[in-house]
């Protein structure tokens, strides 16, 4: 019965490279910085808002058509469901460590903060804009330097582009 035993435990899974980081095509050797988790915590909360606007709008589709102004219910709805697609890939790909990741985070953040400001001059109360917009402007650059300067650093670099030793 050992025989056995150690003939069954020679045989290789199938499913090892999938629950192996070792036995991946490209193991990543480097652990991830907090900057990059950080980052991925707020994406995640990002993304959840989106997802979040997606379903109430669709719960509240009647209700939003019966207001005067009826606001853009179709564009509220495809933003949350972009949002929400977006953020959860991002997440995604930071806490893989995915080489795509820090470009895909430079376009989103450009994207977003765009998106974020067209809201604010577009769909909300004029009033509320005047005298809330120094605060808003000031911290989304803060959190958009933020997010760029993580990306520059070189932890974060070596986790999403790690340097593989020549093969011969």
């Amino acid at each position: 019965m050992n025989a056995s035993k150690a003939a069954n435990s020679s045989v290789k899974s199938p499913y090892k490279s999938v629950l192996d980081p070792s036995q991946m095509a490209n193991p990543k050797s480097a652990k991830r910085p907090l900057s990059v988790t950080s980052l991925a915590w707020a994406v995640l909360i990002m993304a959840l808002l989106g997802w979040l606007r997606f379903i109430e709008v669709l719960r509240q589709w009647k209700y939003l058509l019966d207001l005067s102004p009826a606001p853009p219910v179709l564009y509220l709805a495809l933003t949350g469901l972009i949002w929400g697609l977006a953020g959860s890939a991002l997440v995604w790909g930071l806490v893989l460590g995915s080489s795509w990741a820090p470009r895909f985070l430079q376009i989103t953040a450009i994207l977003y903060t765009l998106a974020y400001w067209a809201d604010r001059l577009l769909l909300a109360d004029p009033t509320a804009i005047a005298t809330r917009w120094p605060f808003a402007l000031s911290l989304n650059l803060a959190l958009l330097a933020l997010s760029f300067w993580v990306l520059l650093r070189p932890q974060t670099r070596q986790y999403f582009h790690p340097v593989e030793p020549d093969r011969f």
